[in-house]
């Protein structure tokens, strides 16, 4: 698996984010935040539903989900989010993602508009 493909499964909640390391990157956890190194490729620019699905997928998992939701917002040289900003379903999504990283419940709004976001994968 290549380091796009390994970062895609990483936002879709498919593997953990420190499987990035077997493609040579040191990723690590520092106290409340991130090193995370650049690298020279283009960023990731994941649809509304693969961030969605990496939602679905830990949400049995609230501590991963958190850490997930930390690293996907941390994580700029490697994930653009910022195509997420141009729509209305994006930027609920983008708010649902803060409130994870900060340790809140995904709360009743996103739970029902989850499986509209993974429609549009």
């Amino acid at each position: 698996m290549n380091l796009a493909n390994r970062m895609l499964a990483v936002v879709r909640g498919e593997v953990p984010w420190h499987a990035l390391n077997t493609e040579g990157l040191d990723v690590r956890r520092e106290g409340d935040g991130w090193s995370i190194p650049f690298v020279r490729i283009p960023a990731l620019t994941p649809s509304i539903g693969d961030v969605a699905q990496g939602i679905k997928n830990l949400s049995s998992r609230p501590e991963e989900l958190r850490e997930w939701a930390s690293f996907v917002l941390a994580a700029a040289s490697l994930v653009d989010l910022g195509s997420l900003e141009n729509s209305p379903d994006g930027e609920d999504l983008l708010s649902a993602l803060w409130d994870i990283a900060f340790g809140d419940p995904l709360d009743v709004k996103s739970k029902c508009h989850l499986e509209k976001w993974l429609e549009k994968g």
